[in-house]
């Protein structure tokens, strides 16, 4: 029986001690205000130049299709760093 017990204590602590081993991943969210998507070098822009965010897209994950939640800026940008909706976090329209 106390092998068993031995058994079943080292099965409980292993998957623990691999989770805290791996890393946390780097995320860097770059919030960009009144731009379009199309309005940097990545994006094909022919006059706008953006050779830093130009190599952080070719080094990193771009996402191409992104969504708002709303129809205003502010309130989606609220969305974007809270992670709430317009109703929860309170910003429904823009600053007067």
């Amino acid at each position: 029986m106390k092998i068993v017990n031995e058994v079943l204590l080292v099965a409980l602590l292993f998957p623990t001690a691999t989770v805290s081993a791996v890393p946390a991943p780097n995320i860097v969210l770059i919030i960009s205000d009144d731009q379009g998507w199309t309005d940097y070098g990545f994006m094909g822009h022919p006059d706008i130049r953006t050779p830093h965010i130009d190599k952080l897209s070719e080094e990193g994950v771009l996402f191409t299709r992104g969504y708002v939640p709303t129809a205003l800026c502010r309130p989606s940008l609220m969305t974007l760093v809270t992670g709430r909706y317009a109703h929860r976090h309170g910003v429904t329209c823009p600053p007067e």
